[in-house]
């Protein structure tokens, strides 16, 4: 009963589903871990929605960010290679229809992200960043400096890149030389590309949203310089923009928020979302890569995850009815995507690791097994979870996990976790730690104090009071546990 360390590498990790637009096929990440090799392996699979199967697609070793074509007969993903001693990124595409070999499309240094096909399926938008040669000697005044994977970036800008499908022939999109670049998609019809910078290196985290047209090679910036930004979705009609971020009203303490932008007259507009954070902060450390949207746009319905307390939960708002739930339950709602009246999702709870489930007409169903042989030969113990009245009134979630092989009346020894951020949470989200500990017989207590996220913006804004309130909260937390 219980896991050990070593069965960190029978995990294994589903992520970043997206459904082709044929609605036939689901495309998703498997990731598996080597501790031999310290490194994560991932793959591209398939599951079939008419034959209820799934197969493995890429060989790997690191596959990810499955994007499909619009017709849906192509899927361009990202491998990452070495070449002499340092990382190189391929972008691929590969043929679903003849089922043949992904092929090269272009290769950099730079790592890939944001894949969007153009409509008319000719050419990929992606980001890539680009910089001097690295010295020996480093004169650092910018920030970030560095990220996993990469390496240095001080001294590089993410920016956009064009590369026509067939050709090959790659060309960078000439917006201004400051902007550094974290997110872009293309129009629905394909006449502009919209995309999020920011330019302020000791402030990475104001961005602006902008529009650039490709043909007259006009940007414009449609944001006010004053909001931190994530990502956002463009309207079916191309009219309008939503998008998930923070007005900084709380400096970094605020929630993400949804805005609607509209293209015709420039007005914004906050959508009427709950006092909780749209997003996905939950603590795991049984992750697979993912490239998916975090809000989506199809049809009259905006889709967004939500953090809701100690879970997160798939919503949808639209302007008739506003916001209901979509997918909903105790565990959390990972990633997603969806065609027609289907959504796939990625799912875990506190006892189950992410896998790939289906939603249709109000059925939501795991289509997926890759760790059931080895839950059901781990027996995991489920935590419990308390409430606690902190002494100024705030209620706090808290959990337990006892011992694998617990018995009543018998002292054990205990561990108090708290999660790092403080913008996090613990919850219905694997931690294969925890169950290591339990099953070596310890008990494990963590909990969500003042700074958390997942409930209103009062209790995560804990400025000026770091080492005070949320401490209190921790030490009443250990007092009602023990």
């Amino acid at each position: 009963m219980g896991l050990k360390i070593e069965d960190l590498e029978k995990l294994v990790l589903v992520s970043d589903p997206k459904i082709s637009p044929a609605s036939r096929k689901v495309a998703f990440v498997i990731t598996r871990i080597s501790t031999k090799e310290d490194k994560y392996n991932s793959s591209i699979w398939l599951y079939n929605i008419t034959e209820d199967s799934y197969y493995q697609l890429t060989e790997g070793p690191s596959d990810t960010s499955p994007t499909w074509s619009p017709s849906g007969r192509y899927l361009a993903f990202v491998r990452r290679t070495e070449e002499q001693g340092k990382p190189t990124f391929e972008l691929r595409v590969i043929d679903i229809k003849s089922c043949g070999q992904s092929r090269v499309v272009v290769k950099t240094e730079g790592g890939i992200s944001s894949i969007s096909w153009s409509p008319d399926e000719k050419e990929i938008l992606f980001i890539s960043s680009k910089g001097e040669v690295e010295k020996d000697v480093k004169h650092i005044e910018n920030i970030p400096i560095w990220f996993n994977g990469i390496g240095f970036i001080y001294n590089r800008l993410s920016r956009l890149f064009v590369v026509d499908f067939l050709s090959g022939n790659l060309r960078e999109v000439e917006v201004d030389a400051k902007e550094d670049i974290s997110y872009a998609r293309w129009s629905p019809a394909g006449k502009k590309i919209a995309y999020i910078s920011s330019t302020d290196r000791s402030r990475p985290y104001i961005s602006d949203i902008h529009i650039f047209d490709p043909d007259s090679g006009r940007e414009e910036k449609l944001t006010r310089g004053n909001m931190s930004i994530e990502d956002f979705a463009w309207s079916p009609t191309g009219t309008k923009i939503v998008f998930r971020g923070s007005d900084l009203s709380r400096g970094l303490a605020g929630h993400m928020r949804l805005w609607i932008l509209d293209l015709r007259t420039a007005e914004m507009e906050e959508l009427g979302i709950p006092d909780r954070d749209v997003a996905n902060a939950m603590n795991s450390d049984v992750r697979g890569p993912s490239s998916g949207q975090k809000i989506q746009w199809y049809g009259e319905n905006i889709y967004f995850p939500l953090m809701m307390g100690y879970k997160v939960a798939l919503y949808k708002w639209n302007e008739k009815n506003g916001i209901s739930p979509v997918i909903e339950g105790d565990f959390t709602v990972e990633d997603y995507s969806m065609m027609g009246d289907l959504i796939a999702s990625t799912i875990m709870s506190s006892t189950t690791p992410p896998e790939l489930y289906l939603l249709k007409g109000g059925d939501l169903r795991k289509v997926t097994s890759f760790n059931d042989s080895l839950l059901r030969t781990a027996k995991l113990m489920k935590p419990e979870r308390f409430s606690v009245k902190a002494s100024d009134g705030e209620i706090i979630d808290a959990f337990i996990l006892k011992p694998a092989r617990f018995e009543y009346g018998k002292k054990y020894p205990a561990i108090l976790y708290i999660h790092g951020g403080p913008a996090t949470a613990y919850g219905e989200s694997f931690i294969h730690e925890f169950h290591v500990l339990s099953d070596a017989g310890f008990v494990v207590i963590y909990s969500n104090p003042r700074g958390s996220t997942g409930y209103s913006e009062e209790f995560r804004d804990i400025r000026g009071k770091y080492g005070t309130r949320d401490y209190l909260d921790l030490m009443e937390v250990l007092d009602t546990a023990l």
